[in-house]
């Protein structure tokens, strides 16, 4: 599973490894906090990881956390939505996440299952009266 994967290569803060799980031409939109996408090329979304990632390891109070919403197919390809966060909140709702949703191609014996797409929303925070 490419997922579990990505997962334990951001955890450790392994940005070569995830790196090379990226398609070279994915299809990445960071949603601003207007919610309008902003393409990002291959370069610039390991950057904004490499930079995050740079913030977890050197603040003692932080550490990556990851929620999976949804895991799902489609055809071939593998869908999974989850939530990541670096810092917890006694009151989860107000917890600020980003979400993030990844479409996997199918993975081969020639093949690691390489992210095709990603879609970024920071800023978000569980509704509730």
């Amino acid at each position: 599973m490419p997922f579990i994967s990505l997962l334990n290569y951001w955890k450790n803060h392994d940005i070569e490894n995830v790196s090379n799980m990226i398609d070279d031409h994915v299809a990445a939109y960071y949603f601003n906090e207007l919610g309008e996408p902003v393409a990002l090329n291959k370069p610039v979304l390991i950057e904004m990881l490499r930079k995050r990632m740079k913030q977890i390891e050197t603040d003692t109070h932080l550490q990556w956390n990851f929620e999976v919403v949804q895991r799902a197919r489609i055809h071939d390809k593998q869908l999974v939505i989850f939530y990541t966060y670096s810092s917890e909140n006694p009151n989860y709702q107000e917890t600020e996440k980003t979400m993030i949703m990844m479409t996997f191609n199918s993975r081969t014996s020639n093949n690691i299952g390489r992210i095709k797409s990603i879609h970024i929303t920071p800023h978000i925070k569980d509704f509730h009266n």
